[in-house]
């Protein structure tokens, strides 16, 4: 994942978060990298999750 380059570049371009559409497989995959779920449409597949650059790790 890219979320290195990420981080490296927030301060630079102003990138704040990164935003996924997540299938439902792969949620905790995500998850295990910090991402949160913040919506699912309804009638959807897929779950939109959110990472937080600017947060800092624990």
């Amino acid at each position: 994942m890219q979320i290195f380059l990420a981080v490296v570049q927030q301060k630079t371009v102003g990138c704040r978060a990164l935003i996924v559409d997540s299938k439902s497989e792969a949620i905790e995959f995500y998850k295990r990298f910090g991402f949160i779920e913040i919506d699912k449409e309804e009638n959807s597949e897929t779950m939109f999750m959110v990472f937080d650059i600017a947060k800092p790790s624990k």
